[in-house]
Formats: structure tokens, sequence, C-alpha cells
């Protein structure tokens, strides 16, 4: 019992701990959005990113996705009036159980806010990645793999990716990497190292993070 009481214990704090991480998402539409949370607003500009704390990711990519899909939705909608205007045909009525809102109930289910195939193609365009990893404590646990269906499950598997955001530096031309080792920083060497089960130190230079993990 204490055993199954502490294991619980380390998951909420991983769970609380990754709450902090900082990631950077995308606005690919034309207009700033500002996203709420507790009276307070958070600036996502138009065709830029911004980068937020997870549980302000969560509710970012529930709602801009929720847009996107509704003016697909309405765009749907327009069309297929359009295409009837021009074959002198009336619109869509409107009505509960007319045409349009018929057309607009089937748009959900195969190509709008209903169907999770469609939510996890639109999130993997606004989510970015991982610029930040609040605290230093990891909890190494299992994770079933299941097809998502829900936005909390959709938000888990891509959080749980983990990607991380690679800044745009000049390159630098008077040295060319010649392995993938050499392209890395000294972050993501000690990362490799530590998978490999190599001990490593803040103070080893590049250099020697790569022979240690060459020599292995």
């Amino acid at each position: 019992m204490a055993t199954n009481q502490t294991d619980s214990s380390l998951i909420h704090r991983e769970m609380s701990r990754r709450s902090q991480d900082l990631h950077r998402v995308n606005n690919p539409t034309d207009k700033d959005y500002n996203l709420s949370w507790d009276g307070y607003l958070h600036k996502i500009p138009a065709n830029s990113t911004a980068d937020l704390q997870t549980y302000l990711v969560d509710k970012y990519l529930r709602e801009m996705t929720d847009i996107i899909l509704s003016e697909r939705q309405e765009n749907a909608v327009k069309e297929e009036n359009e295409r009837r205007r021009s074959r002198g045909e009336k619109e869509m009525e409107k009505y509960q159980g007319g045409e349009q809102p018929i057309l607009e109930g089937k748009f959900a289910i195969e190509k709008g806010v209903a169907n999770p195939e469609v939510r996890m193609q639109i999130y993997q365009k606004l989510y970015v990645g991982l610029v930040k990893e609040y605290g230093i404590e990891k909890v190494e646990r299992e994770t079933m793999e299941a097809t998502p269906t829900t936005h909390e499950q959709l938000m888990g598997k891509i959080l749980s990716s983990r990607r991380t955001v690679v800044e745009n530096k000049p390159p630098i031309l008077s040295e060319t990497p010649t392995t993938p080792l050499e392209s890395m920083n000294q972050f993501q060497l000690r990362k490799v190292a530590k998978e490999k089960g190599l001990p490593t130190a803040k103070t080893d230079k590049k250099s020697e993070l790569i022979a240690k993990i060459s020599q292995k």
C-alpha cells in the first residue's frame, strides 16, 4: 500500500511539474488571438508564435481548433448555397431538421469538430514544441498506447512526444559538422550520454561529451 501511495504521489508531482513546462504554439490566422485565463489575456500574434505554459496550451489548442473548424464549416455552408444559387435553386433551410443543420452535422463528424483525426491534424500545426522544461525531477512510467478520441487524450499524446523547439541560428561557415554529434549542443549531448548510461557533469565540454559517447 505504501508503495502505491508513493508512486501515486510521484505521478501527481510530475503532472504538476509538467503543467509549468513552457511550449511554443503557432497562430496561423490573420488575426491576433487573446487567450483568456483567470482574468488575464495572453496574446498569440497573427501569423506568429507565442510561448505558453502547458495549461494554457491545452486551452489554446482547444479554442483555436474549434475556431478553425467552425470557419471551415461555415465556408462549406456558403459554398453549398452558392452552388444552389448558381443552379437557380433556393438556399438550404436553416430550421431544425432542415438541410443546413443536416449538412453541418455531417461536416462536423466527417471533417469538423467531432472528428479526432482532423483535430489532431490541426493540433500538429498549432503546436510547435517544448521550449523549456520546468524543474529537473522526472518520473519514469509506462504509458498505454491507445488511439486518442478526446481532447484530453489528444493533448496527452502531443505533449508526451516532448518535441523540442530548435532555435534558428546562422550557420558557422568555418566549421562544418562532420557527424550528427557535432551538430548538437551540450544539453543535447548530455541527454544522449544519459540515455547510454554514461555519467556526465554540467562542466563537461562539448568535445568531452562527444568523446564519451563515441567510445561507448
